[in-house]
């Protein structure tokens, strides 16, 4: 059911080239970024092309993600930025292993991203909701005790909670447990909208 382990291994004798790692937050996009690294890859995390561009347009990180660039949708401008800035990082590593890390969703984009390039497209895909939970919530308890820049992600919703009850309490809980299961549902709807659109995906269940 889960061949995490298995399908990297399978990666690493084919040896691509270049990946492009996608999914939902918390699916262990950067998990897996990390062990490509540690075998040699290079590893560009798309949220940081994200966060130089929030600077460059004097905006905060959280309201430049609020433009929904993955989706495609917003200030022009920025989306094409977003777009020259991943290529000229995929150009200026040609001979080197790349991995290219983000939760782009958006059909057009991507092929923007990747147009004429040869990669391969790994999907992150949660099977099931109860284990997508518990990795969220190890998420959201990192984020928390670090007063990470990745806070806004749970929403302002979540702050009520917390004052009121505690970021450990049953209330919580079951406030992440709720979106889990939105995150699982929205992912699959992604892996279907993308295989729909014919991407050529190599698909990892965790």
């Amino acid at each position: 059911m889960y061949d995490l382990e298995k399908k990297f291994k399978l990666l690493l004798n084919i040896s691509p080239s270049l990946i492009f790692i996608n999914g939902k937050s918390c699916c262990g996009k950067s998990t897996l970024s990390k062990k490509f690294a540690e075998h040699g890859y290079r590893v560009i995390e798309t949220d940081e092309i994200i966060r130089k561009l929030a600077r460059k347009f004097r905006m905060k990180a959280k309201d430049a993600f609020g433009f929904n660039v993955y989706r495609n949708q917003g200030n022009r401008k920025m989306i094409n930025m977003f777009i020259r800035e991943v290529r000229y990082h995929i150009h200026k590593n040609c001979n080197k292993k790349l991995v290219i890390e983000g939760g782009l969703s958006d059909s057009t984009l991507i092929n923007n991203v990747f147009r004429d390039i040869n990669y391969t497209f790994i999907f992150l895909n949660p099977v099931s909701t109860e284990r997508y939970y518990k990795r969220i919530y190890k998420r959201f308890i990192a984020d928390v005790e670090n007063k990470s820049r990745l806070m806004p992600i749970w929403g302002k919703d979540i702050w009520e909670l917390i004052d009121k009850h505690g970021y450990k309490s049953k209330e919580v809980k079951q406030f992440i447990k709720k979106k889990a299961k939105e995150y699982k549902e929205t992912s699959d709807k992604k892996l279907e909208y993308l295989r729909k659109d014919e991407f050529n995906l190599f698909i990892i269940n965790v």
